[in-house]
């Protein structure tokens, strides 16, 4: 958005939002990583991210693959490295409209952490009643290592009337420690009214 990198996805987000008018956000093929426990991506309406082009912003982005790891030479890999306590990816809330578009990633929760306590694990989480558009993208809720207590795992969790449409969703692999853990391609605890449309999903295992 703004013709050099920004550094980071959040912090592109908040440059592309300063401008008059907003921009969208591009982002290149490679890993970036996320923290909901210090640094987490947070979407701010009117400000879309697209992800999948190559180094030089020439071309198509690149097409989706199914599969629960990300290869950083080919695909824009969102992936929260929290190592304890709650993970996200994506956040959003009130007042995101489905003209705010995701697009084009590979988005996972964290795959790293050694869970405590009641713990949820979600690749993109929306509170309230934001309702953005998540579009042709790989999101998987992860793979934590272990946990001690009751665990949610989910790939999306989300409310009201979301846009979800084109995507391969896997809600995650929930730790061989907690046979007892949730995990969910697509969560709603108030429901959608939204667009669920063309979508591969997988409920995950545990």
């Amino acid at each position: 958005c703004l013709g050099t990198p920004a550094g980071s996805v959040s912090t592109a987000i908040t440059f592309a939002n300063a401008l008059s008018p907003q921009r969208t956000v591009y982002v290149a093929v490679g890993n970036y990583t996320a923290n909901y426990q210090s640094s987490p991506i947070t979407l701010v309406e009117g400000v879309s991210i697209r992800g999948g082009y190559n180094a030089n912003y020439t071309g198509n982005p690149t097409p989706l693959a199914y599969q629960r790891s990300c290869n950083a030479a080919t695909m824009s890999c969102l992936i929260d490295n929290t190592t304890a306590g709650n993970s996200r990816v994506i956040t959003f809330g009130f007042g995101i409209t489905t003209a705010t578009v995701i697009s084009g990633f590979f988005i996972a929760a964290s795959s790293a952490q050694n869970l405590a306590g009641s713990t949820n694990n979600i690749a993109v989480y929306g509170t309230s009643s934001g309702t953005p558009t998540i579009q042709n993208n790989t999101i998987f809720g992860g793979a934590p290592i272990s946990a001690t207590s009751s665990v949610t795992l989910a790939a999306i969790d989300a409310q009201s009337a979301v846009v979800i449409r084109n995507n391969f969703i896997s809600g995650g692999v929930g730790p061989i420690n907690a046979p007892g853990a949730t995990v969910r391609g697509i969560y709603s605890v108030n429901g959608l009214n939204g667009v669920i449309a063309n979508n591969i999903i997988e409920a995950g295992t545990n």
